[in-house]
């Protein structure tokens, strides 16, 4: 499996209104390094209430990705058998690329993205901007 669509879940304003929270999360909006990751309890404080509708249920793990511009994430697996991993994308720019499941994919924003986390995956950012992913993982259940 690669990068499966879900469905469009969230508009370009609320996106950019929970990008922005994320970075004042982060303490900065201009991050150092390549990447950072939120702290998962903070994230699922943070978000949780304002995408239950967007992803009912129990959250086993969740956390926003940012991706600073010029940065990159090696292929890497992580996760646990039986998880279903979700990519909500809340910032992005037409220099980033995702690799899963041999492929590379540019996602959008506001869209919900389905992957197995067990496979190899990484990403790059070529543009002028960060790139915030939030990740949430759930027990395998389907949707």
């Amino acid at each position: 499996m690669s990068y499966e669509l879900i469905k469009k879940s969230l508009g370009a304003d609320e996106c950019r209104e929970l990008a922005k929270l994320i970075d004042q999360q982060l303490g900065t909006a201009q991050h150092t390094g390549p990447y950072m990751v939120t702290d998962p309890e903070r994230t699922q404080a943070l978000l949780r209430p304002r995408l239950f509708r967007v992803f009912p249920g129990d959250w086993t793990y969740a956390a926003c990705v940012v991706l600073n511009s010029g940065g990159s994430l090696s292929a890497h697996t992580d996760g646990e058998n039986g998880l279903y991993r979700q990519h909500l994308v809340l910032r992005t720019n037409p220099g980033v690329w995702m690799f899963h499941g041999g492929d590379w994919h540019q996602l959008e924003v506001g869209c919900r993205y389905r992957m197995d986390p067990m496979h190899p995956h990484g990403a790059v950012n070529w543009g002028g901007e960060s790139r915030i992913h939030l990740l949430v993982d759930r027990q395998l259940k389907g949707e």
